[in-house]
């Protein structure tokens, strides 16, 4: 006969103060036409006491965003484009899972998420007040396979392509 595990939501309150620290880098190089835009940021937290061996504030360590794209006006500074690659990317930590059902966060402490990058291709273009927007979600799912999770009961979106179109009225 085959054992079943059962997890339960209870609901409780840390009596102790959680201590939270974040240290954020910001970097843009500007070459040309193209543009390196780096963020990281790294963030601990302190709690003496945890809430039934569950830590009350689940981050990860490490998360990092970095973009490489090409920026130029052309057609006589009628057509702007901008093109480029984005890197994300967070370490591994018990991330809370979240229930939309009733709008709640539940944390827990048997799946981690994380420690896989991710890389997504945009194309922008604004033509006088209309505005296109292309992008390539998680292009790299095919490579990296499809084991990757945003929350512990919620697989990360394969590859996705996103059009939008918006007009700006002046």
């Amino acid at each position: 006969m085959r054992q079943t595990r059962k997890r339960l939501a209870v609901v409780n309150q840390a009596n102790n103060q959680i201590k939270y620290y974040s240290f954020k880098l910001f970097s843009k190089i500007d070459i040309g036409k193209f543009s390196l835009v780096n963020t990281a940021k790294y963030q601990q937290k302190e709690q003496e006491v945890s809430a039934g061996n569950l830590s009350t504030l689940n981050v990860p360590e490490w998360i990092t965003r970095n973009t490489l794209m090409y920026s130029a006006n052309i057609f006589n500074n009628s057509l702007f484009i901008q093109t480029g690659l984005t890197f994300n990317y967070f370490t591994k930590y018990f991330a809370d899972h979240y229930n939309p059902l009733i709008s709640e966060f539940v944390t827990q402490n048997y799946r981690e998420i994380g420690d896989f990058p991710r890389f997504d291709f945009f194309f922008n273009a604004k033509i006088q007040q209309t505005r296109v927007f292309i992008k390539v979600e998680h292009l790299n799912s095919s490579f990296t396979g499809y084991d990757y999770y945003s929350d512990p009961f919620s697989p990360y979106r394969d590859h996705v392509y996103k059009i939008r179109f918006s007009l700006e009225f002046l």
